[in-house]
Order: structure tokens, then C-alpha cells, then sequence
């Protein structure tokens, strides 16, 4: 089980996640955040005939409407990572390297701003 709390780096905000909801397939992280609203770390996992991995960063925050200064509306927006495996077939270090190159290739120049921006 990872350890409690968890934090995650959002642009250059450093947010600690306490945990909220811990079990053996998913823990589920959360906080509020004065700049980024509602802040959910989630880590999973499903095993089955293929097993499949995943981190996922969610956030929920108010801003104002652009048709009305009065109103705030919700908006959101997540970001998650997904390990899909045959467990027979690909080791835990040979699956923590794939994983560490999309890690990799997302934080070279700015390869996260292009695929962002569409970008493909």
C-alpha cells in the first residue's frame, strides 16, 4: 500500500493528498486546494485476464461564467496513465520502464503543452 499522505506537483504547487478511501484494488487521495479547487489522486487496479494499472490526477474547481460575471460554474479536468499487461508475459521492472518512459517523454521540452494543445 502506498503511503498516506500522497502529493502531486501542479505546475508549481506541491499538494499533499490524504488518503480518503484505501483498499486492495483502490485508494483513493483527496484535498481542497485554494488555487486548484478539489484535488483527487486515484490509483488502481484491475486483475483479470489482462492486468491493467492506473494513476489518476482529477480536479474540480469554480470559475467565473463567461456569460455572467455573478455565476460560477464547475469545471474539470483529469489526467491518468494506464498500465495495461499480460502478467505472464511482462515483468514488474520491465512494466515500471514503460511506465517511466511516457513519464519521460512527457516531461522533454514540451511535449505535455503540445499534446495539450492537440497535437499528435
Amino acid at each position: 500500500m502506498l503511503s498516506d499522505p500522497q502529493s502531486v506537483i501542479i505546475n508549481t504547487s506541491t499538494i499533499a493528498l490524504p488518503a480518503i478511501s484505501r483498499g486492495s484494488d483502490a485508494s483513493l487521495y483527496r484535498t481542497m486546494d485554494t488555487t486548484w479547487g478539489e484535488v483527487k489522486f486515484t490509483v488502481s487496479h484491475q486483475y483479470k485476464a489482462r492486468n491493467r494499472v492506473s494513476a489518476r490526477v482529477d480536479i474540480t474547481k469554480f470559475v467565473t461564467s463567461v456569460t455572467s460575471n455573478v455565476l460560477s460554474v464547475p469545471v474539470s479536468a483529469s489526467a491518468y496513465i494506464v498500465l495495461d499487461r499480460l502478467v505472464d508475459y511482462t515483468s514488474d521492472t520491465d512494466s515500471a520502464y514503460l511506465l517511466k518512459a511516457v513519464a519521460n517523454w512527457l516531461l522533454a521540452g514540451t511535449n505535455a503543452a503540445k499534446i495539450a494543445a492537440g497535437e499528435t
